[in-house]
């Protein structure tokens, strides 16, 4: 009974970590780029993420 119980759990947690993951890559990439962006406001998406918690 505990060893399924470790399986749905792992199974819960692996999807919300890979898209954890996932976001943390692509605003990683968006502010490497973040020269690029000078004229649109990219720091505006940080203000935006940190209202949204």
């Amino acid at each position: 009974m505990k060893e399924r119980q470790l399986r749905y759990s792992v199974f819960i947690i692996a999807p919300k970590a890979g898209g954890l993951a996932m976001m943390i890559r692509f605003f990683n990439q968006v502010l490497a780029d973040g020269g690029a962006m000078v004229g649109m406001g990219s720091f505006s998406l940080l203000i935006f993420l940190g209202q949204a918690y």
